[in-house]
């Protein structure tokens, strides 16, 4: 919680009672000079909980960048930090602190407070006016701030941006591949990548989900050509993903379960995650 101290207003009164005009002027003088010491404690004391309040909580920074080609999020957008430990029994996201991404896609939040052992979210929007974007929140794990205090730095994070063209282009693609909802803007949908140890994209990974031995969720993985659909090629519905196509995979309505990336040479830790109603949220799978 950031803390707005409000400064102090003393009220110094001063009273000389003396015959004789030197007395009177070295009680002035010693009046004032404790009136002076006061004051400059006043100001250090509110300095000090100036920086005591800037201090509290950790700040997350980073670059927005546009999930299809990478490039610099619109400067203006909202950036939040959120946990996300409500909505995994279906209430909303706890927003902790907020900003706005700045110039070349860069954004520093500062005055992050939390202990949730889920991970917290990079919740990107369009700030509640034109809906420009879909709202996008990227996963961060907990173990990447656990041991975080007062005033330090979480930096070099990446946030993923899916705007508004890619959102619509993915639910066209999606009813063409066969799925039926009522789109990842508004269902909520997971979408990640899946890369090798280098953070390369990755040609022909899969991603699944095991519910007692019956899927619980279906993956569809991008491709770089969309004339016949970002998810399908020739007809046929995407096996695996596509290095071409930065290894892209979306999940709609996915629920909050354990996924699993797998890879003809490349072996990965599964992540326990899913999808949110009303955003598309965001994980990487890297190998290990």
């Amino acid at each position: 919680m950031r803390l707005f101290p409000i400064p102090t207003l003393s009220l110094l009164l001063l009273v000389a009672c003396s015959g004789r005009g030197e007395d009177t002027s070295l009680d002035t003088g010693e009046a004032d000079a404790d009136a002076d010491a006061d004051a400059d404690a006043d100001a250090d004391a509110d300095a000090d909980a100036d920086a005591d309040a800037d201090a509290d909580g950790f700040a997350v920074e980073g670059i927005a960048v546009t999930a299809d080609d990478q490039a610099a999020a619109a400067e203006g957008l909202c950036v939040h930090i959120a946990d996300p430990t409500a909505a995994l029994g279906g209430g909303p996201l706890d927003i902790l602190a907020s900003s706005t991404v700045g110039a070349d896609g860069a954004f520093s939040v500062a005055g992050v407070e939390s202990s949730s052992a889920v991970g917290l979210f990079i919740l990107v929007d369009d700030c509640d006016s034109v809906e420009d974007v879909v709202p996008t929140a990227t996963g961060i794990a907990a173990s990447s701030y656990s041991s975080l205090g007062d005033g330090d730095v979480l930096g070099d994070r990446t946030a993923i941006v899916v705007d508004a063209a890619l959102g619509a282009g993915a639910d066209t693609s999606l009813a063409a591949a066969g799925h039926t909802g009522n789109g990842v803007a508004t269902d909520g949908a997971m979408m990640g990548f899946v890369t090798d140890s280098s953070g390369a994209a990755l040609d022909g990974a899969t991603v699944s989900c095991d519910n007692q031995g019956s899927p619980c969720a279906i993956a569809y993985y991008w491709d770089a050509d969309d004339t016949d659909g970002l998810f399908s090629t020739a007809g046929a519905v995407n096996a695996g993903t596509s290095a071409a196509a930065g290894a892209m995979f979306i999940v709609p309505g996915a629920p909050i379960w354990t996924y699993n990336a797998s890879h003809a040479s490349e072996t990965f830790q599964s992540q326990l995650f899913g999808s949110v109603e009303g955003m598309i949220t965001v994980m990487t799978f890297i190998a290990d």
